[in-house]
C-alpha cells in the first residue's frame, strides 16, 4: 500500500497540538505576567510599535514637573518565565530614575526573546519609537546586557537613542553615558556580554556533541514528536 500521498493519522497530528498548545500557554503567562507587572507598578507596559501607538497620546498629555523616562527590561529564556526578572530590573529602575529627579511614564519589555540572536526586538522597536516622538528624555535599564550582547548592537542602540536626544542610563553598572570614561566602560562591558554569551555558546556546543555521539537527539524534537 502507498502510504506517500495519505494524510497523517490522529497519532501524528496530536503532538503538534500539544506542541502549539504549549507555545500559545508561554505567550498566555508571559501577557498575564506584563499585565500584573503594569497594574502593580502603574505604569504602562509595551511589547511593540502598535501597542505604543496606541497609549503614546496618553504618555504625551501626561504632565508632571518631571523628567520624563523609560524603561527597558528583558529577559532571554522560555524556561524563565516568570515576572520576578522583569519586576526586579524594573524595582531598580524606578528606583534610579526617582533619585534622578525622573518620573517612568512607560516600559518597554522583551519577554523571552534574545540581545545575542535578536538585534531588532518588537520592543527596542517600540523605544526607538517612542524616543522618535520625544516621548521620553532618559531611557532606563537594568545593565548592558539587557539591551544587548553584541558590541556593535548595543553601539547601534546608544546612536539611535541619542540622535533623538534621549539620554541612556545604564542603573545597575553605574555608568555615565555622558563621560568619555562612561561609554569607554559601556563598551567594555559590552564586550564582556558578547564574550560571555560565545563562550557560553561553544561550552554547550561541546555537550551537544557529547550527545550526539553517544546517540541522543539534539535540538528540538524531531518531526511528528513532542517533547
Amino acid at each position: 500500500m502507498d502510504t506517500q500521498n495519505q494524510p497523517p493519522t490522529e497519532d501524528a497530528i496530536v503532538p503538534f497540538r500539544q506542541y502549539g498548545k504549549h507555545k500559545r500557554e508561554i505567550n498566555q503567562k508571559i501577557r498575564a505576567d506584563l499585565k500584573e507587572l503594569s497594574e502593580r507598578f502603574d505604569i504602562p507596559i509595551v511589547t511593540n510599535v502598535d501597542e505604543l501607538k496606541q497609549i503614546a497620546g496618553k504618555i504625551a498629555q501626561k504632565v508632571t514637573n518631571l523628567k520624563g523616562g523609560g524603561a527597558y527590561i528583558r529577559y532571554s529564556s522560555e524556561a524563565q518565565v516568570d515576572s520576578l526578572s522583569l519586576s526586579a530590573q524594573l524595582r531598580q529602575i524606578i528606583e534610579r530614575a526617582a533619585a534622578d529627579g525622573a518620573e517612568i511614564v512607560v516600559v518597554f519589555a522583551d519577554a523571552a526573546q534574545s540581545a545575542y540572536y535578536k538585534r531588532d526586538r518588537p520592543a527596542i522597536k517600540a523605544m526607538f519609537e517612542a524616543a522618535k516622538l520625544n516621548l521620553m528624555e532618559l531611557l532606563y535599564a537594568h545593565k548592558v546586557d539587557r539591551l544587548a550582547r553584541r558590541v556593535e548592537w548595543f553601539i547601534y542602540i546608544m546612536k539611535e537613542l541619542d540622535e533623538s536626544n534621549v539620554v541612556l542610563c545604564i542603573v545597575d553598572q553605574h555608568v555615565d553615558l555622558l563621560t568619555p570614561e562612561g561609554k569607554l566602560i559601556a563598551g567594555m562591558l559590552s564586550s564582556l556580554a558578547q564574550f560571555y554569551s560565545e563562550n557560553l555558546s561553544n561550552e554547550t556546543g561541546k555537550g551537544r556533541y557529547e550527545s550526539w555521539k553517544q546517540g541522543y537527539h539534539n535540538g528540538a524534537p524531531p518531526l511528528g514528536y513532542y517533547s
